[in-house]
Protein backbone atom coordinates (compact mmCIF):
# COMPACT_ATOMS: atom_id res chain seq x y z
CA UNK A 1 0.00 0.00 0.00
CA UNK A 2 1.28 3.61 -0.80
CA UNK A 3 -0.46 6.67 -1.55
CA UNK A 4 1.74 8.79 -4.39
CA UNK A 5 1.57 11.72 -5.76
CA UNK A 6 -0.33 11.38 -9.22
CA UNK A 7 1.12 11.70 -12.51
CA UNK A 8 -2.45 12.72 -14.07
CA UNK A 9 -2.88 16.58 -14.76
CA UNK A 10 -6.46 17.71 -14.01
CA UNK A 11 -6.19 20.57 -15.04
CA UNK A 12 -10.42 20.04 -17.09
CA UNK A 13 -11.60 19.40 -13.60
CA UNK A 14 -13.69 22.18 -12.15
CA UNK A 15 -12.63 21.61 -8.61
CA UNK A 16 -8.82 21.43 -10.11
CA UNK A 17 -6.67 23.91 -7.01
CA UNK A 18 -3.52 23.18 -9.69
CA UNK A 19 -1.95 20.64 -7.08
CA UNK A 20 -1.61 17.23 -8.48
CA UNK A 21 -4.27 14.80 -6.85
CA UNK A 22 -3.03 11.47 -5.40
CA UNK A 23 -2.82 7.77 -6.63
CA UNK A 24 -3.15 4.86 -4.39
CA UNK A 25 -1.64 1.95 -5.32
CA UNK A 26 -2.43 -1.20 -3.44
CA UNK A 27 -1.67 -5.04 -3.67
CA UNK A 28 -4.81 -7.27 -2.88
CA UNK A 29 -5.67 -10.54 -2.94
CA UNK A 30 -9.15 -11.46 -5.15
CA UNK A 31 -10.23 -15.00 -4.71
CA UNK A 32 -6.44 -16.30 -3.96
CA UNK A 33 -5.32 -14.69 -6.82
CA UNK A 34 -2.75 -11.31 -5.91
CA UNK A 35 -3.99 -8.22 -8.10
CA UNK A 36 -2.41 -4.58 -7.92
CA UNK A 37 -4.81 -2.17 -8.02
CA UNK A 38 -3.98 1.54 -8.98
CA UNK A 39 -5.99 4.95 -9.30
CA UNK A 40 -7.18 8.02 -7.69
CA UNK A 41 -9.94 6.86 -5.56
CA UNK A 42 -10.41 9.31 -2.83
CA UNK A 43 -12.31 7.35 -0.84
CA UNK A 44 -9.99 4.34 -0.25
CA UNK A 45 -7.00 7.00 0.27
CA UNK A 46 -8.73 8.40 2.95
CA UNK A 47 -9.51 5.19 4.45
CA UNK A 48 -5.73 4.06 4.31
CA UNK A 49 -4.41 7.18 5.39
CA UNK A 50 -5.74 5.96 8.61
CA UNK A 51 -4.22 2.87 8.99
CA UNK A 52 -0.81 2.45 10.65
CA UNK A 53 1.59 0.49 8.85
CA UNK A 54 2.48 -1.40 11.70
CA UNK A 55 -1.09 -3.15 11.42
CA UNK A 56 -0.55 -4.33 7.61
CA UNK A 57 -1.59 -7.21 6.11
CA UNK A 58 -5.03 -7.30 7.43
CA UNK A 59 -8.06 -8.34 6.03
CA UNK A 60 -11.14 -6.18 4.81
CA UNK A 61 -13.74 -6.27 2.54
CA UNK A 62 -14.26 -3.21 0.55
CA UNK A 63 -17.90 -1.96 -0.37
CA UNK A 64 -19.14 0.13 -3.48
CA UNK A 65 -21.18 2.60 -2.15
CA UNK A 66 -20.39 5.34 -4.24
CA UNK A 67 -21.22 3.64 -7.81
CA UNK A 68 -17.89 3.71 -9.19
CA UNK A 69 -17.31 0.41 -11.37
CA UNK A 70 -13.93 -1.12 -10.89
CA UNK A 71 -12.89 -3.82 -13.96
Amino acid sequence: MEVRESKIDKKNDPEWNGEKGECLYLQLEVNDTMRVLWGSYKYLIDQVKQIDKNDLPFKTKIINEHGYVFK
